[in-house]
């Protein structure tokens, strides 16, 4: 719900999914695992530390981040030196570079210790609500023709629609 032009946002929908199940809890294996899944290869980001280099370390020493990594769960959030990509330009097939935004490299190993818990989900009813547009299976032009109806919808009702979209095909890690 979306108040006139001259006054504030008053309350936006979210889809109810009811008790959400809890993550899964974040051990040291998991960490090793999505550390050592990185190519010898990959871009370095930010800090300039190879992914694969977390999986050397002791169980013992991967409780840190595990710990870590939980905490940031929690708050919904993360510091901001794990927030700020960093450009590297790799080359092209046909010639040329391309360019590509690398995180922290705690954060990127996050996301493969949880890409188990998110492709579970994708494959959940809940990615089949009408808030969630993609998924395995759904082709763009569904929510192209969804955001359009919405918009014209919107339109003819005098109320304002707002639209926020993300392409996660190209989402790599």
């Amino acid at each position: 719900d979306v108040s006139g032009p001259d006054e504030e946002l008053t309350t936006l929908h979210w889809p109810d999914f009811g008790d959400e199940p809890a993550l899964p809890p974040i051990t040291p294996e998991d960490i090793r695992r999505a550390a050592s899944s990185f190519k010898r290869r990959t871009g370095l980001g930010p800090d300039q530390f190879h992914p694969r280099w977390i999986a050397l370390l002791s169980d013992e020493a991967l409780e840190a981040p595990a710990a870590f990594y939980v905490a940031c769960e929690a708050e919904g959030r993360w510091p901001r030196v794990c927030e700020e990509p960093h450009a590297v330009f790799i080359p092209k097939d046909d010639g040329g570079l391309r360019p590509i935004l690398l995180y922290a490299t705690l954060y990127r190993v996050w996301t493969r210790v949880r890409l188990p818990a998110v492709t579970a989900w994708e494959s959940s009813p809940e990615v089949d609500q009408p808030f969630w547009w993609g998924g395995r299976g759904k082709p763009c032009e569904r929510c192209a023709w969804e955001t359009a109806s919405l918009k014209e919808y919107s339109l003819a009702a005098g109320v304002s629609s707002v639209l926020v979209a993300g392409d996660l095909s190209k989402f790599y890690e």
